[in-house]
């Protein structure tokens, strides 16, 4: 790191960029009541309240990280993610025209596209070795901590009015005084210093090959998050605040693995993705014993799934990002990001077509196939490092 970047600011302004990057789910659990205030809307638009945010944000991300550090300084591609996020986030409060909310909601997205792949960029531009790997994990879990308060104070604001849930959004206006009062600008060396043209940035195979890595983990992780409200509801285990609580316990693991990825990459290296790949593929089994076992085996299966989910999101990020040079980082976080949002799109309709196509019933085949998915996946990547190591080859995945 720089010696002229005050670490301390660096490390709080990153934190609160990152504080943000969960913020679409304050609108969860206000889904019901917007839906009640506009009864000729139907369930599928109220839907997209929730659900249209995550799909802008998708080329917005990729613009981002082409942008990012070459063409635009970080600094100002943040503060006019936060500007869209408070706009986005907050004018839906005087709002009653659904069309126009709707309008706002696709702003927040693009609020989120230009924010998301920022933290890990910066993560990785401004700082290095053990402290790299500790604020990666660290990032990950405060985007954690900004999702659960998102979602808890949303909660809580919609018991008011509908309307209020949309003011937890003002936050961003507190993330924007730190971003412009103390977030530094990486130096990022592309030839400028000798006069000549800035390098072209190009994404090399290892990158895309963790980003569809990411995709397909999204896409098996999608059954959980969306699922096992219906099914606590099903087995008769609660109700919809139960279903809440378990999700929580998902969230919880998730800042458990963030808080110790530093550590475990220190000490297993890239060996951390086949221990969180083992780590979801026992949470899913867990959540299959608990299908007619008790909703005990859901809490242990969400927090272990957690676990996993919270060691291979920065792990995923870290490792692509050392895959290129410090000035295409910003581009492989918007790629990795927005495959990861593709995968969580994607992940119903594929479901959909395979349960179709073999005339499957079961509830537990999404978590089944899962489990399979994860172990085989962790034991080919686990036999890739041995022989890489035996190579002495390292390529950073």
């Amino acid at each position: 790191m720089s010696a002229s970047i005050n670490k301390t600011k660096a490390i709080i302004s990153i934190m609160a960029v990152a504080f943000l990057m969960m913020g679409v789910g304050a609108t969860s659990p206000a889904l019901a009541s917007i839906g009640r205030a506009f009864p000729d809307i139907t369930s599928t638009l109220i839907m997209l309240i929730a659900t249209l945010p995550p799909l802008v944000l998708v080329p917005f991300s990729i613009l981002t990280g082409k942008l990012a550090g070459d063409k635009v300084k970080y600094r100002t591609l943040a503060v006019i993610g936060v500007i869209f996020f408070v706009i986005g986030g907050t004018v839906p409060y005087f709002l009653s025209d659904f069309t126009v909310i709707l309008f706002m909601r696709a702003l927040l997205g693009v609020g989120l596209g230009f924010i998301t792949p920022l933290s890990g960029a910066l993560v990785m531009n401004l700082f290095s070795g053990h402290e790299r790997e500790n604020l990666m994990g660290i990032s990950n879990l405060i985007a954690s901590v900004g999702g659960i308060v998102f979602q808890i104070v949303g909660g809580l604001l919609c018991a008011i009015n509908w309307r209020d849930t949309f003011l937890i959004y003002l936050i961003g206006v507190a993330v924007l005084i730190i971003v412009v009062l103390m977030l530094p600008e990486p130096s990022i060396s592309q030839g400028k210093e000798s006069g000549n043209a800035p390098e072209k940035v190009k994404m090399n195979i290892v990158v895309y090959m963790w980003a569809v890595f990411y995709l397909i983990f999204i896409l098996l992780t999608y059954p959980m998050l969306t699922g096992i409200s219906g099914l606590i509801l099903e087995n008769n285990y609660g109700t919809a605040a139960t279903a809440g609580v378990t999700l929580t316990m998902w969230t919880v693991g998730s800042m458990i693995g963030g808080a110790i990825f530093g550590k475990v990459v220190q000490t297993i290296s890239r060996y951390v993705i086949t221990l969180s790949l083992v780590f979801c593929a026992i949470g899913y089994v867990f959540i299959i014993i608990g299908i007619g076992g008790g909703l005990m085996f859901f809490n242990i299966g969400t927090t272990v799934f957690g676990v996993g989910a919270g060691l291979i999101a920065p792990g995923v990020m870290y490792y692509a990002g050392l895959a290129v040079r410090p000035a295409g980082r910003a581009m492989v976080m918007g790629l990795v990001m927005a495959f990861m949002n593709l995968g969580g799109f994607l992940s119903a309709f594929f479901f959909s077509f395979v349960e179709s196509l073999f005339h499957i019933t079961a509830d537990n085949f999404p978590f089944a196939f899962g489990a399979v998915c994860f172990i085989a996946f962790a034991v080919i990547y686990g036999i890739f490092v041995i022989s890489q190591s035996k190579k002495k080859k390292y390529v950073s995945v």
